[in-house]
């Protein structure tokens, strides 16, 4: 099934939505807890420096300032103090904050993400 969105507003660290064709709250009840997916050719562009949406990132490699392989990162993983992203190790995962200090640079183009992380983040051996 396809819907239109009608408008998008923040609420509570949510995102209310309003679709076409779904005229009250008891139709929008009955969406609860769908997935809705967008198809990412249909996206906007970003028009903001070091702004990504998340399918841009997972999947690209993760590597130390040195040049050093660290994984790939699998998900952005959202939460209230900001952003992490996933990245999956040969054993293991860790979660990388997504900020400036530690991320110091992504190239969609390069297909990397590099970082700079603080002392025993990664426990690099």
């Amino acid at each position: 099934m396809s819907y239109v969105i009608e408008s998008v507003r923040q609420h509570g660290g949510r995102l209310l939505v309003r679709l076409a064709g779904v005229a009250d709250r008891d139709a929008a009840d009955a969406l609860r807890g769908s997935l809705f997916v967008i198809d990412a050719d249909d996206l906007p562009p970003i028009d903001e420096p070091d702004t990504y949406y998340d399918h841009q990132l997972v999947g690209l490699m993760v590597q130390t300032a040195t040049g050093e392989g660290v994984g790939v990162v699998t998900e952005v993983v959202h939460t209230a103090a900001g952003e992490l992203l996933a990245v999956k190790r040969d054993s293991d995962e860790v979660l990388v904050p997504f900020v400036r200090a530690i991320v110091t640079s992504v190239s969609l183009d390069d297909g990397i993400v590099e970082i700079d992380p603080p002392h025993g983040l990664l426990n690099l051996e």
